[in-house]
């Protein structure tokens, strides 16, 4: 039995180490110092009272187990004995964003270890994917917008439901003939949605213009997956 424990002990990581010492602590600020000084005291008086395999006893074992798993395989050193539970917590906080990011790097990657090839030209094409909405009130066609704004107004209740616009993709023969100032204001750019917004409101069906677009390049807002065009 000690054999299977001591081959545990090594396969033990650190995140699993501190995942045993953090419910053994009393208290966030108090280090494991202390809490070994702690059921230390407990024990004495316990062998006092002729109690044997007590849960303190236990709890002091396995504290000591840790700390010198700890020294010997990670980088803690003496320091181990300084950690507080937040100090534990902070750096399986901080494992987990690491694991999580090296997942979706790995998800990214073929078999090989390498990232798959792609076609740049299609990558170029789909970052450069721009969008314009026809107004429900002034059946005005605005835009283009990137696909992240689109995103963003769907995410915040815009553009579905009652107020749902026609939008189309924008293509990039096209996109400059309809774009004003490159460098308008975000603030006008969201004062223009909403006032068309509040507009919509008011009518139910859009105005019917001479010029107006086939309807065949548009879709309903709400029906789009934008972010899938991401």
């Amino acid at each position: 039995k000690k054999k299977k424990s001591e081959s545990l002990n090594d396969q033990l990581t650190k995140e699993e180490a501190y995942d045993e010492l953090i419910p053994l602590l009393s208290s966030d600020s108090e280090t494991i110092l202390q809490a070994l000084s702690r059921y230390g005291a407990i024990v004495k008086r316990e062998k006092k009272q002729n109690k044997k395999d007590s849960t303190s006893m236990k709890a002091l074992t396995q504290i000591t187990e840790l700390c010198n798993i700890c020294m010997m395989k990670f980088d803690d050193g003496g320091n181990i004995y300084d950690s507080t539970r937040l100090k534990m917590q902070a750096f399986l906080q901080q494992s987990d964003r690491e694991a999580s990011l090296k997942r979706k790097s790995e998800a990214q990657s073929n078999g090989n270890g390498k990232r798959p090839k792609t076609d740049d030209s299609s990558v170029k094409e789909k970052k450069q994917i721009n969008w314009e909405y026809r107004g429900n009130e002034d059946n005005l066609i605005h835009g283009p917008y990137s696909t992240q704004q689109m995103v963003e107004w769907i995410r915040s209740g815009y553009f579905v439901g009652s107020m749902a616009v026609d939008v189309r993709i924008v293509a990039d023969k096209t996109s400059n003939t309809k774009i004003g100032d490159a460098n308008q204001k975000k603030e006008d750019t969201v004062n223009d949605l909403l006032d068309d917004l509040e507009d919509s409101d008011n009518e139910d069906s859009p105005k019917e213009k001479a010029n107006e677009p086939t309807d065949n390049d548009w879709s309903r807002s709400d029906a789009v997956n934008f972010e899938s065009y991401l």
